[in-house]
């Protein structure tokens, strides 16, 4: 490969003054190499030397700064003259290169100037007072009798008179107790809650729950009285016997509680109505044709490609 250069390799940084001075009168006055017709002016060498700052004070250690950018510069002549300069990934990462950094300079700058006053807090706190509520809670306890999917008659009828028997032991508890205590342990099978008498723990109101059908919530929510247990509520899942324990009624956080949160949020929003403004202005000047029925025919991948979320990789080999 001939390249037309000056390789300033430590052969070359060892010849004489007269030699460089020499061949820069070929060259322009501003640069310390040239390869391929291209210098490495002056300016670019002092931008590396300020880009790694505390090194290169020595003639020595210059010569070597200058040996590796010539290098850079040789190995880039070289991989443009082999097309790289046209490899599909490259162009990729310099379009990215390009829209980030044009985000970076006619897009972020406006970003910096977002401000949000006092009046624009306290009008979105007026405007939002239920989102910023706290939410009623209650605890519960409950027995669940489980009912077989496939239980025959017979069997579903001994199922709820069990239930049956449960509600009546829990009514005879002491009104100190608060769960169904070791009613839960003797006839509940839900294991995560039998062995603390059935306690499910603060539930939200219209919020669902993994752990409980709805039909299930939706009475455990219901019950005003605490203390008072539910008839037998019979469900697909099974029977179930409820006591209300605790109530926490909904009630309205102070301006100040939220304060934060809201100023974060009315941000968030002036910057998704600016970013929407720069796109929208871009719009004016560049077409843009969205085929809507060449997308909607795009198959994306079939479940049974999708490898399994967990699943080891296959050993080498295999």
């Amino acid at each position: 490969m001939k390249l037309i250069l000056i390789i300033v390799s430590s052969a070359f940084l060892s010849l004489s003054p007269e030699f460089d001075h020499a061949q820069a009168k070929t060259q322009s006055s501003e640069a310390v190499a040239v390869i391929d017709g291209k210098p490495i002016t002056i300016q670019m060498f002092k931008n590396e030397i300020a880009r790694r700052p505390g090194q290169f004070a020595t003639i020595k250690e210059k010569k070597a700064l200058l040996e590796e950018m010539v290098r850079f510069e040789m190995v880039c002549v070289a991989a443009r003259r082999a097309g790289y300069d046209h490899d599909p990934q490259i162009l990729a990462r310099l379009k990215q290169m390009m829209v980030n950094k044009f985000r970076q300079d006619r897009f972020k700058p406006g970003l910096t100037e977002l401000k949000v006053t006092d009046n624009e807090l306290e009008d979105y706190y007026q405007r939002h007072l239920i989102d910023f509520a706290t939410p009623k809670m209650v605890r519960a306890a409950v027995i669940q009798i489980r009912v077989p999917d496939r239980a025959s008659k017979e069997k579903k009828a001994k199922l709820f008179q069990r239930a049956e028997a449960a509600r009546a032991e829990a009514l005879k508890l002491n009104p100190s107790t608060s769960s169904f205590g070791g009613v839960a342990v003797r006839y509940s099978d839900h294991q995560s809650t039998r062995y603390r008498g059935g306690d499910t723990e603060w539930l939200q109101t219209g919020k669902s729950n993994r752990h409980w059908d709805k039909e299930v919530l939706k009475v455990i929510f219901s019950i005003s009285e605490i203390g008072k247990v539910s008839p037998v509520i019979s469900t697909k899942t099974g029977h179930y016997i409820i006591k209300l324990m605790q109530i926490r009624q909904s009630a309205e956080r102070s301006f100040a509680a939220v304060e934060n949160r809201i100023r974060h949020l009315v941000l968030e929003h002036k910057k998704m109505r600016l970013e929407h403004e720069f796109y929208e202005e871009l719009k004016v000047d560049i077409p843009v044709k969205v085929y809507r029925s060449m997308l909607e025919a795009i198959k994306g991948p079939s479940a049974g490609s999708e490898k399994k979320r967990g699943s080891p990789p296959a050993l080498p080999g295999r």
